[in-house]
């Protein structure tokens, strides 16, 4: 799910040149508490977004962290991280093929408007497809004009409204283009660890 507080895509405005890596995510019995705590301060403002299930956000991240370990990606800074995303290679079984699944993708506030959120996508997107999946999908908040935008600048359909989320999915490679409008922002290191 991609919250408002999420880099929404729409900032061509990129300020100054940022120096980010994008890897996975290590020391996770340490720094899933920071993700926590990116987390709330993103989803503070839109509490409607912040789908942890009822759980803590700690204990949320946890489960996922259980679930798909591998698929946490983080973008850092000289130790501190400013954005995450979360995918899963096997979220459900369609037709008797695996579906990824973009589970969360968030970008800390004070770090918005550089394309930390369209290269986490990117990175993340790039993930599920290593792993052969041809079908990834995501849930979206259905008034969350800005991130629609930006997933069906990636490839995304919207597929149906459950109350108020949007489902969309791609199939396929990325659509031509995104990986060279993304270069023009590329920070001067971007590090992504294989799976």
């Amino acid at each position: 799910m991609l919250g408002q507080a999420v880099d929404s895509g729409e900032c061509d405005r990129c300020i100054e040149e940022f120096d980010y890596t994008i890897c996975q995510l290590s020391q996770p019995e340490i720094r899933i508490r920071d993700l926590a705590q990116i987390y709330a301060r993103a989803y503070q403002n839109y509490p409607e977004y912040a789908d942890t299930g009822g759980r803590d956000i700690q204990g949320y991240l946890e489960d996922l962290w259980e679930k798909c370990p591998d698929g946490f990606l983080v973008a850092e800074n000289k130790g501190e991280i400013l954005g995450f995303i979360v995918v899963d290679k096997c979220y459900r079984i369609h037709k008797g093929k695996p579906v990824g699944e973009i589970q969360e993708i968030v970008v800390d506030g004070r770090h918005q408007g550089r394309k930390i959120g369209p290269r986490l996508l990117d990175a993340g997107i790039r993930r599920l497809e290593s792993s052969g999946l041809q079908k990834i999908g995501l849930w979206v908040g259905k008034h969350n004009k800005p991130a629609q935008a930006l997933y069906d600048k990636y490839g995304f359909r919207s597929i149906y409204t459950v109350h108020q989320w949007v489902r969309m999915e791609r199939r396929g490679k990325l659509p031509r283009g995104i990986t060279a409008s993304l270069d023009r922002y590329k920070p001067k290191q971007h590090n992504l660890a294989a799976s």
